[in-house]
């Protein structure tokens, strides 16, 4: 299945791209794991919290289980025909008839997350004693071209990943008032103890970003002040709080409908180790104004790591992407990591 009615050829190719970073087992283990990680996401939701469709124009919370439940006998299928077959035809489908179709709202939850257990742990105890030559074994996708089987069990994986953030914002638009958060305040995007992620401007320690890209990041070396508060009135910018104390940030530029580049992505040294990190992207990835959009970038010299986590692939089709790049505009040479 394709993740969206009208996936394009460059995301299937993407959301497959191979990381060789990524030894078998660990692969198989990042599988295994999807069905605990997507149980958490829905733990405790009445039936009417997953009946609800708190976010316009999106699925449900059961329609979108439902989805990963039906993609997981995609993927499963797709994964033993390319261990048994010679170059096997993988089709692809459109997922939004299902719905309707095969009745996703009058279906189970507990019945939908029992089957993907059950796929992935049947999958898994095969993928585990598959020779080594056999992980490049290649199935031809309908959409993507020619797939091996590292890249077809990487699809399964991110294409779970990628839906319990959908999950995710339909929870926190349950939690609040329309365009509230729980504490009537708009910008506020989540809290973790006392640590707290905004999109409010007014929250934003501008000389502290300042410092920081222009004198300590490698991207922004030299940026003027002033460069850097037009940056930031024309982007969607997330501050990292603790009570109130700037620690972290990230800016997204976006038109919110089609394309976003991810960029300026720090947290102060001295609250590093703790995973806020992860976190600040968990929430600019899940926020309600980047759903949807066709194509998310960033560039980064040294956290691929990082961002692999979160379905970021090198460009599937570097030749096509074209730039004009001015290094010294500032009067000091930077990367190009950054806008």
């Amino acid at each position: 299945m394709a993740t969206n009615p009208t996936e394009p050829h460059s995301q299937i190719t993407a959301i497959q791209q191979d990381d060789p970073s990524l030894g078998p087992a660990q692969l198989i283990a990042d599988y295994e794991a999807g069905p605990d990680v997507l149980r958490a996401a829905v733990a405790g939701m009445t039936c009417e919290e997953l009946l609800a469709r708190p976010v316009a124009g999106r699925w449900s919370t059961l329609e979108v289980l439902c989805h990963v439940c039906d993609c997981e006998q995609f993927f499963a299928d797709r994964l033993k025909r390319t261990l048994a077959m010679d170059r096997p035809l993988l089709p692809g489908a459109d997922p939004q008839p299902y719905a309707a179709a095969v009745r996703y709202h009058d279906r189970d939850p507990d019945e939908e997350l029992a089957l993907i257990a059950l796929t992935r742990r049947q999958v898994a105890r095969i993928l585990k004693r598959v020779p080594g030559g056999a992980w490049q074994r290649t199935g031809v996708h309908t959409e993507g071209g020619p797939v091996t089987l590292r890249q077809l069990l990487l699809h399964a994986t991110r294409h779970l990943k990628h839906h319990v953030r959908f999950i995710e914002v339909k929870r926190r638009a349950l939690a609040a008032p329309a365009g509230t958060s729980v504490t009537g305040d708009r910008h506020e995007v989540a809290r973790r103890g006392d640590f707290l992620v905004s999109t409010d401007p007014a929250r934003l320690d501008v000389p502290l970003v300042h410092d920081f890209v222009a004198n300590r990041s490698y991207w922004g070396v030299g940026r003027p002040l002033d460069v850097v508060r037009r940056a930031l009135d024309n982007s969607l910018c997330f501050g990292l709080y603790d009570q109130g104390r700037q620690a972290g940030f990230a800016r997204v530029v976006t038109d919110r409908a089609t394309f976003a580049w991810v960029c300026d992505v720090f947290v102060l040294e001295a609250y590093r180790g703790r995973g806020l990190g992860k976190w600040l992207m968990e929430c600019v990835l899940g926020h309600p104004d980047l759903q949807g959009i066709r194509r998310l970038i960033l560039a980064t010299r040294d956290a691929h790591g990082l961002y692999r986590r979160y379905g970021f692939t090198p460009l599937s089709d570097p030749a096509g992407f074209l730039e004009v790049f001015w290094p010294d505009v500032y009067g000091v040479e930077s990367s190009g990591d950054s806008p």
